[in-house]
């Protein structure tokens, strides 16, 4: 049987936008004009929680792209504490530690990004096929 699916009232997007600019539940609630048990069960809608979650994707999506065109401007300044005569030496290690740290996390996500890929695409084509 398929999921009825509804629209989202004014209210419970409010109270989205509300819960994705970080505003607590009770906040939310308190700004939508709705109590905070009305919210809750709202939270448990799976419309509700898909919208939430949407959203909620799309600012972790802004935020991840100004770190990754901020990044190249942290290396340059770990870079040049590296390279700095008049810097101490303790901190010159922490920026050394720093940069090889990030680099090994940075190349594990990207090697599980790329493996999920090819297991998606594997998923994708036996769908298809199915």
């Amino acid at each position: 049987m398929a999921e009825k699916v509804t629209e989202l009232t004014p209210r419970q997007r409010r109270a989205i936008e509300a819960l994705v600019e970080g505003k607590t539940v009770k906040q939310a609630a308190k700004d939508t004009g709705v109590s905070r048990k009305t919210l809750y069960v709202w939270l448990n809608q799976p419309e509700f929680q898909k919208e939430l979650d949407r959203l909620g994707g799309i600012i972790l999506e802004e935020v991840a792209n100004r770190m990754v065109a901020l990044a190249s401007e942290a290396v340059d300044t770990l870079s040049n504490v590296l390279k700095t005569k008049d810097v101490p030496i303790g901190t010159q290690v922490q920026a050394a530690n720093v940069i090889l740290k990030r680099a090994s996390e940075f190349w594990d996500v990207y090697n599980l990004n790329r493996r999920i890929d090819a297991i998606e695409a594997v998923l994708d084509d036996a769908s298809d096929q199915a």
